[in-house]
Formats: structure tokens, C-alpha cells, sequence
């Protein structure tokens, strides 16, 4: 007996694509490959065809093509386009409604209607891919994926599940543990509710009207007060993110409306508040407030709740590559820090890259307390060589950096392929080429030291514009209270007051973030970071380059320095900054996206470690 999963809609007469099932192949088989006589296409909003894996809505074409919609000309407009890859005249399409996504083998994959796909906190949702994974759960017999909330609130994706008989729902925690490795978290579901069976209207559909909302008021425990000192931090940065008033230590951050962007501020708001820099991937696995405070004060070396911020950032741990969205089913994604040493911008940009790549963030050395900040870009790659190797041995490598950290991605790449070692991927986020960066560096008189990276560094971290720095700058080497070494907040708040410049909220907001220690720290590994780049000779490669551009400057310095005139370059817009933040950053990662699934799918197998 043979089994075959067929597709076609009555408009494209009758049958499209057929697909001969395999024994164990699931309960969703693939929809197979086109018929002789039709044209399939997978295509995004501008008709541009999608790569493969990546989600597009299915259109049709060929002989078989229904004329239109009886007495419908309005109908049969919009739904049978203009075919825009045939040469034959008059040739249209039927935009079927039905989003799909190819498979490395050819095979389409059918994952719910076009009408599923949605917009949440400016990524795009496919709730039909969600809905095929919890159905493929064998204690799971239906399942139906919806974004819940009000236009205009901060809405939230809830799956409803129908369960096998004698099954219960498992834990929360387990069911957003097992959905991270298939998903990305921003697609995880933050509430999951069991039901006997779907409600149905009386033709039989689902009735969504019907289905029980997730109650954010109601809790199945009762409240316990946060106790220790991590647990209160916690709680204030939960209430105050969330706009919650009582935080119990048994909530969890996702049942109470969190989600991928508010983890981010969390983290950051963490360490800003004297708590230790922790992955933002460590807030999706450690989800209960108490959970995750527990794990805060087990970190190895972590001092006790009770000591100063500068000894709770030591604590932090010294693993210089860490897991961002870990897991081993495609090589992984390595992504470097920029000039200040945090890789934060890897959390905001790897929900757009693809699904199933592993990718992993590299901080500088220097951020911890006891560690030195290399001063030589050769020696960093050759540090951060061995972090990556621990987890992947061997390659092909897929390596990129935002601003200084294209560079240091430059080095590493370079380091590779003279070990023989091949390099799938390197990509450039706005990164200048090195002769630019020490033309930028030596701006200021040709002498780099610790003071001039302050200026780098305070510029950066405030907000403050690059002329009311300069006016500071100015003040500061002129004043009558200038001492050696980089200057004290309360000097710069009092002589932003003194000439009427309105910087005191942003100083202030630093003063009060940050001791001198940390501020000391930072400004070291600015300082040493720029000795790196104005020793460094910027060696060729005969690997794939790509960049992605804020603006023409960039692009210009590529084409105007020699030997660079291979680097694929992309325009994203933006500046320097804002490239890697909303929304530009959807536009980042798609375009990083596309570039990623084109290079894996020409790659020879790599040799990873699965990640702990």
C-alpha cells in the first residue's frame, strides 16, 4: 500500500504537488514537489523569491490556472497576478493564500495559511509553523496558535492544546525548554492552556470567541514576598518592566506578559542595578523569579548577595563565549563584541537569523574583574579562536562582528584559513576598514591614551552629542581642577552646570549606574582596544565577505581601500548605532538571514559539540 500526500486548490484545477509518504515520516508529511505542468514559486510580499527554509506564501502557475472568480473581476484581480518570471506574455499566478517553505530536499513544507502570519513587537510570527511543531508532540492531539491582546497593548502568543487521552500538561518551564531548541524564543508561546476539545461553531470550525483567555491576575499559588537580596532586585525590575505592583517569587516572567525585548532590559537593567551580566538566554530557561535568583547566587565565584556591584560583575563567571541560542543541528553563528566588549546586540539579532543555527556571542576579555584586555588584534582572534573551537573543533566557520568586532572577525577568519580551516561566512555590521579606524583613532592629535578613550567611551554611553562632549572635553583640559588620569562624574556634572549644558540627567544616569571601578574597567578595555586596531595590518582573505551598511560612508571606505573590491555590501540605512536597534534591526537580520541560508546550503558538515 502506498500513501500520497497531494496539495492543490480548486483554482489551480485540481492537483499541484504530490508527496509519496515514508514510513516514520510524521504526522506532517511534506506536500511534495510540483506536477510537470505547474509552476511553483515561494515568494515574499515583493514577489522576491524566498530561499530555501525560509517562509513564503506559495503561488501557482501553469496551464491548469482557472480563468477567475464568476462575475468576481475584484476577486479574481488580487487573487491571479501577473506572472513576473515568465517571458510569455500575458502568463499570471494564482496567489494561493497557503504559507510554505522549501526543504533542502526540494520538497515543500506546508505551514498554515498566510493569514496566520503575524506582526509581533516587529517580528514577523508564524503561527502555523508553531502550531505544526506542539501538533507533532505525541501527547498532543490538536493544537491552535493565536496572538491574544488588545491592538495597541502588549499582546502575547497563546497555544491552546487538545491533550491524548490521560495526559496532563507538563510544566511550563518544560514546555518552553523543549520549544527553544525548535524555535526561536520569540515565537515560544507565553501561555499554553489544556482542553478537552476545541470549541466549534455550528459548521464545525473552530470557535475562537469561545476559547478560555489566560488569566494574568490569577496565580495557582499563593503569593510569597521575594527574601533575599537577588530576589528583591528582581522583583523591583520585573514590576517596574511589566507594570505589576506585587511580584510573587513564584511568578514566571513569560505568564506575566514578558517576553524577548523586555528580557533584554532586564539583563541590562540587572547589571546597571549591581547585579552580574548574565546571558539573556538564562531568563528563558530560568523563568520563576526564584529559579532565576537562585541560579544568580550559584554562579561560580559569585560573592554574596551582600558585597559591591564591583565584586558581583566579577563573579559573573570568565567564559568568554557565551550561548545565545544554543543547540546542534547547523554549525553555528559566532557573533564578536564591538569596542566596549559587550555582544548584546547578538540577543536583539538572532531572533532574525535562521531557526535551526546555533549562535553564540563573544565578550571581550577585561569586562570581569582580574582579566587583562588584549592590546593586539592578533592575539585577541587567536584567544577567541580557542573559546570557539571548544565548541566547534573544526569547520567551516560562520563569523561576524557589529563596528570593531567586524574587524576582530576579520582576524579570526584570517587566522582560520591560514590553519587550513574553511571560512562559510564572515559578515561585516558597518565595520570600517582598519586604515579608517586608526585615521578616526589618531583624529585628535595622533596621541591615543586613556583620557581620549574616556571622551570614546562617555560619548557612546550617554547619549551626550559629539559637540557638547567636545565643550566638556574642552573644560576639562582647560579647568583649574584637572588632575591625571580620566575625569570624575562629579567634575563633568559640575562643569555642565556651570555653562549651562543639559547633560546633568544623562551623567547623573551613569553616576548612579556605575562605580569608578567599572568606569576604570571600561575605559581600560576602550583604551586597549584602540591600541589593537592602530597596530593592526589588515591581512586578505579568499573567503566569502559580506557587509551590511548604515550608510554610503562605509560603503564608500570599502570600495576607496585596496584589495576589498569582492566584499558583497548591502545598504541597511540607519547610522552606526541604530543599525543594530529597531527597527532597522529586522531589516539587518533578513538581510544577514538571506545571506547565512544561501552559504549553508553549499556547506560540507561541521564537527560541533552539543552545546551543555
Amino acid at each position: 500500500r502506498r500513501i500520497f500526500n497531494a496539495y492543490g486548490p480548486t483554482e489551480a484545477t485540481v492537483c499541484s504537488t504530490l508527496y509519496r509518504c515514508q514510513a516514520g515520516a510524521g504526522h506532517n508529511p511534506p506536500i511534495g514537489r510540483a506536477l510537470g505542468h505547474v509552476h511553483a514559486l515561494v515568494l515574499d510580499e515583493l514577489l522576491q523569491p524566498q530561499p530555501p527554509g525560509v517562509a513564503g506564501q506559495l503561488y501557482l502557475a501553469g496551464p491548469a490556472l482557472a480563468r477567475g472568480y464568476l462575475n468576481r473581476p475584484d476577486l479574481s484581480a488580487s487573487s491571479f497576478v501577473p506572472h513576473p518570471y515568465s517571458n510569455a506574455p500575458g502568463q499570471r499566478m494564482y496567489a494561493s493564500g497557503d504559507l510554505v517553505r522549501q526543504l533542502a530536499d526540494g520538497n515543500l513544507a506546508y505551514l498554515g495559511r498566510i493569514d496566520q502570519q503575524v506582526k509581533l513587537r516587529g517580528l514577523r510570527i508564524e503561527l502555523g509553523e508553531i502550531e505544526t511543531i506542539l501538533a507533532s508532540w505525541p501527547w498532543v492531539r490538536e493544537a491552535l496558535v493565536l496572538v491574544s491582546g488588545e491592538a495597541g497593548q502588549d499582546r502575547q502568543i497563546v497555544a491552546w492544546l487538545v491533550l491524548a487521552a490521560g495526559r496532563k500538561l507538563p510544566p511550563l518551564a518544560q514546555l518552553r525548554e523543549n520549544l527553544l531548541t525548535l524555535l526561536p524564543d520569540y515565537m515560544v508561546p507565553s501561555h499554553f492552556i489544556a482542553l478537552d476539545a476545541m470549541p466549534l461553531t455550528p459548521n464545525g470550525k473552530i470557535d475562537r470567541n469561545a476559547l478560555p483567555q489566560p488569566d494574568l491576575s490569577r496565580s495557582d499559588v499563593p503569593y510569597q514576598a521575594p527574601d533575599s537580596r537577588t530576589e528583591i532586585l528582581l522583583a523591583e525590575i520585573w514590576g517596574q518592566l511589566l507594570q505589576r505592583q506585587r511580584i510573587s517569587v513564584h511568578d514566571d516572567f513569560f505568564a506575566l506578559g514578558g517576553h524577548s525585548l523586555l528580557a533584554v532590559q532586564m539583563v541590562s537593567l540587572l547589571q546597571q542595578q549591581g547585579g552580574p551580566a548574565i546571558p539573556v538566554r538564562e531568563v528563558f530557561t530560568h523563568a520563576v523569579l526564584a529559579a532565576l535568583a537562585a541560579h544568580i547566587d550559584s554562579l561560580p565565584g559569585l560573592p554574596s548577595a551582600q558585597q559591591d556591584q564591583a565584586g558581583a560583575v566579577a563573579g559573573a563567571g570568565s567564559a568568554l563565549c557565551l550561548p545565545v541560542r544554543p543547540g546542534s543541528t547547523s554549525p553555528p553563528l559566532f557573533l564578536i563584541h564591538p569596542i566596549g566588549g559587550e555582544a548584546a546586540y547578538a540577543w536583539a539579532l538572532a531572533p532574525h537569523l535562521p531557526a535551526a543555527m546555533p549562535v553564540f556571542a563573544l565578550r571581550a576579555r577585561g569586562l570581569v574583574a582580574g582579566e587583562t584586555p588584549h592590546t593586539s588584534l592578533p592575539a585577541m582572534a587567536r584567544d577567541y579562536l580557542a573559546q570557539i573551537r571548544q565548541i566547534q573543533p573544526h569547520g567551516p566557520y560562520y563569523l561576524a562582528g557589529w563596528s570593531l568586532g567586524g574587524n576582530i572577525a576579520w582576524e579570526i577568519a584570517h587566522q582560520c584559513r591560514q590553519a587550513g580551516q574553511v571560512v562559510g561566512f564572515l559578515g561585516l555590521i558597518d565595520s570600517a576598514p582598519a586604515a579608517v579606524l586608526r585615521q578616526q583613532l589618531q583624529a585628535g592629535g595622533g596621541h591615543w591614551d586613556e583620557e581620549q578613550a574616556f571622551w570614546v567611551w562617555l560619548s557612546q554611553q550617554s547619549g551626550v552629542t559629539p559637540a557638547a562632549i567636545d565643550t566638556l572635553q574642552t573644560l576639562w583640559q582647560t579647568g583649574q581642577d584637572r588632575q591625571s588620569g580620566t575625569p570624575a562624574f562629579a567634575s563633568l556634572l559640575a562643569a555642565s552646570q556651570t555653562q549651562g549644558l543639559d547633560l546633568s540627567p544623562n551623567l547623573s544616569r551613569l553616576a548612579a549606574a556605575l562605580t569608578p571601578e567599572l568606569v576604570q574597567a571600561q575605559v581600560a578595555l576602550y583604551h586597549a582596544s584602540g591600541l589593537a586596531i592602530l597596530h593592526w595590518q589588515q591581512p586578505g582573505l579568499d573567503c566569502a565577505l559580506h557587509l551590511y551598511c548604515a550608510g554610503p560612508d562605509t560603503q564608500l571606505a570599502w570600495a576607496s581601500a585596496d584589495g576589498y573590491d569582492q566584499i558583497d555590501c548591502k545598504l541597511i540605512g540607519g547610522d552606526h548605532f541604530s543599525i543594530v536597534q529597531p527597527p532597522l534591526l529586522e531589516q539587518l537580520g533578513r538581510a544577514i538571514n538571506c545571506d547565512l541560508l544561501a552559504r549553508l546550503q553549499a556547506r560540507p558538515r561541521a564537527n560541533i559539540k552539543p552545546s551543555p
